[in-house]
């Protein structure tokens, strides 16, 4: 049987989200984000930390802050592989996205209006997080019907 570790921690989320611009005269399929446009938040929130076995899961509210309030958010690993994570969302806005350094995972945001397909496409990814702390930060782009939309800053601290 494995063991289970609970315990209750702060975590801070420092997300910066650019959006793609289309430059007149660009070189097509060239990606352009001017990264001063782009609009960061930062939420601190309880959360809890779980160690099973060799899985590692945090999970907090999201809020008002996020745009997400009403929806609950794990972030899972296994730490034999802590540079592939999963986000799973539930709640009004619900998904799982992977992320995994070089790779392009595809997944589907429901909304309360319809769901959303989109391809995740991760740029770098740093995982040091455990049961005592440490922190995430990633980098990633995601495309909305294989059109370029938006890249995304991360950063995801266990205090």
């Amino acid at each position: 049987m494995k063991s289970i570790k609970k315990r209750f921690a702060k975590a801070r989320i420092i997300s910066k989200v650019i959006q793609f611009e289309e430059k007149k005269n660009s070189v097509a399929n060239a990606c352009e984000f001017d990264e001063e446009k782009g609009e960061t938040t930062t939420l601190t929130t309880e959360c809890t930390v779980a160690e099973k076995g060799s899985k590692i899961e945090i999970e907090y509210e999201e809020s008002e802050i996020t745009g997400l309030e009403g929806s609950k958010t794990k972030v899972i690993f296994d730490k034999k592989e802590p540079t592939l994570v999963s986000i799973l969302r539930e709640g009004a806005v619900s998904t799982m996205l992977v992320f995994e350094e070089g790779r392009r995972h595809m997944c589907v945001y429901q909304t309360p209006y319809f769901p959303i397909e989109l391809c995740v496409n991760t740029l770098s990814l740093e995982n040091s997080l455990s049961y005592d702390g440490g922190s995430m930060h990633a980098e990633y782009t995601v495309e909305m019907n294989g059109v370029l939309a938006e890249k995304t800053i991360i950063t995801i601290s266990l205090l």
